[in-house]
């Protein structure tokens, strides 16, 4: 309104001293007012370029440092013990699942002999000489083409309390010299199993028993009781 008056057409605030006082006083408030908003200058250090973006830079980790090692327990041997105890109980695991899951083989049994004979107790013969003195449980046997049996003590042979048997040919047994010369074949009891006493038929053996047994023949001699049973593997 007073700067109409003043700078208008019909300007007329020269014949008004009050309205002439108070635009000055606003104008001089106007200049004030801008120079006081005027913005202060920037230091070119302080400047910031609207196109750089602060990056911070990459921070070297530190290695973490070693832990300390932990005091030993105070429970560490049984804890070993434990631990001993748990291997044991698996490879006893492992022993009997190995076991389970092994198959049993089966061991073939020998062709089914057939008793050929029986030799009895020869209470007539006497106790060869060549073999010293008898001992109350020493036996002779019956001839069985060509051979014969001879049972006695376990102790002569350092078998302790068992019975053992022995073949010879009954010819070179029989002699009346001090020695044997010939085939010999023996066999000692062990607990419940009797003396068993196998002999292969071979070439040179009495005449008699490979014309009944062929070279090659096996038996096998078995005492039963007081009796010795005679078992062949040929047909």
């Amino acid at each position: 309104m007073l700067r109409a008056r003043a700078f208008g057409p019909s300007s007329d605030i020269h014949e008004d001293p009050a309205a002439l006082s108070r635009l000055s006083e606003l104008e001089e408030l106007a200049r004030t007012s801008q120079r006081t908003e005027k913005p202060s200058p920037v230091s070119v250090g302080e400047a910031e370029d609207p196109e750089v973006s602060t990056v911070d830079e990459p921070r070297v980790q530190e290695p973490d440092a070693p832990p300390e090692p932990s005091p030993p327990a105070r429970d560490g041997l049984r804890t070993r013990a434990l631990w001993v105890a748990s291997l044991v109980a698996t490879a006893a695991v492992a022993v009997a699942v190995t076991a389970a899951t092994t198959p049993i083989i089966s061991v073939p049994r020998p062709p089914d002999a057939r008793l050929v004979g029986t030799i009895e107790i020869d209470e007539s013969a006497g106790w060869p000489p060549m073999f010293g003195e008898p001992q109350s449980d020493s036996v002779v046997y019956e001839d069985f083409y060509g051979l014969t049996a001879l049972r006695q003590g376990g102790s002569v042979f350092g078998q302790g309390d068992t019975e053992c048997v022995m073949i010879f040919e009954t010819g070179p047994l029989r002699s009346p010299t001090d020695s044997y010369e010939g085939p010999s074949f023996y066999g000692c009891g062990a607990g419940a199993f009797p003396p068993r006493v196998p002999v292969l038929i071979q070439a040179g053996m009495p005449t008699e028993l490979i014309v009944r047994f062929p070279v090659g023949t096996a038996l096998e001699f078995v005492l039963d009781g007081e009796r010795l049973g005679v078992f062949s593997d040929a047909d």
